[in-house]
């Protein structure tokens, strides 16, 4: 059981690393047996996008764009964006929107999860995203608690960078 969570927690950890934004008029072709049961031949498969240099003429390797930012500031749970990070709070009392049976809501479009990153979804990616939207709520709780003249958006921040630190 351990080595099902340390995977689950790896996956949580760094499944928004290889997010890259790609490049879809400009696909890596991939010659095919003409016998190979692939649906297309060539195969395709998107290009990576370059990210430009920040400084002109650099000679450093380079770099690639990214869809999401990095995981240590909540992305897995808060998105990258505030228009993702608005679907998923509650807008009352810092908390973040959970089902009933202390699970996160699904997008219908997919029967995903509705989280802050999604790609390369599996069940122990949802065990950490319910887990870590609870703590967020918790957080919030204790916070008012201690705080009660505090806005939704103060505790929504301040349990968002209690969270962040703890998954970090």
């Amino acid at each position: 059981s351990l080595n099902l969570l340390a995977a689950s927690w790896i996956q949580f950890m760094n499944h928004d690393w290889f997010a890259h934004t790609t490049a879809p008029d400009n696909p890596i072709e991939i010659p095919l047996d003409a016998a190979d049961p692939w649906p297309e031949h060539p195969m395709r498969v998107p290009r990576t996008q370059v990210d430009p240099p920040k400084v002109a003429g650099s000679t450093h390797p380079p770099a690639y764009a990214n869809a999401v930012t990095h995981w240590w500031d909540g992305s897995q749970i808060y998105g990258s964006d505030l228009p993702t990070q608005m679907a998923f709070r509650f807008l009352q009392r810092g908390r973040l929107v959970i089902a009933g049976d202390h699970l996160l809501p699904l997008n219908p479009d997919n029967g995903i999860e509705r989280t802050g990153f999604s790609d390369n979804w599996r069940v122990g990616l949802n065990m950490l995203h319910s887990l870590f939207t609870l703590e967020h709520n918790a957080i919030c709780e204790m916070l008012l608690a201690k705080h009660p003249d505090w806005t939704d958006q103060q505790l929504f921040d301040k349990a968002r960078l209690i969270n962040s630190a703890l998954m970090a």
